[in-house]
């Protein structure tokens, strides 16, 4: 799998979190475009990571240019209530489950 983060940090300022205390509440996002450019053309596999994937802005265009290219696409942090905001997630994965 090819790890690669499309952000740094994080916004939310949860107390619990030592993102937090280590980004100043900040969060650093990379243009989805910029993040395809560096994925080399045979990973197969893409793990996309960083502390508030989901908050990325152009998450779900990343996500679904991936899916459609054939790809399988792993996200860390993913967060319920950030897909729940955003409908248009579902048409990323629907259909593309795989049983091991």
């Amino acid at each position: 799998m090819f790890l690669i983060e499309p952000e740094r940090g994080c916004s939310r300022g949860c107390t619990y979190c030592v993102m937090r205390r280590t980004t100043n509440g900040g969060m650093r996002t990379v243009d989805p475009e910029r993040v395809l450019a560096l994925i080399p053309g045979q990973a197969r596999r893409i793990g996309l990571v960083g502390a508030a994937v989901t908050d990325h802005p152009g998450i779900v265009e990343l996500v679904r240019t991936l899916v459609e290219d054939g790809r399988e696409v792993g996200i860390s942090s993913l967060r319920a209530d950030r897909l729940c905001a955003r409908p248009s997630w579902s048409p990323c994965w629907r259909g593309r489950a795989r049983r091991r």
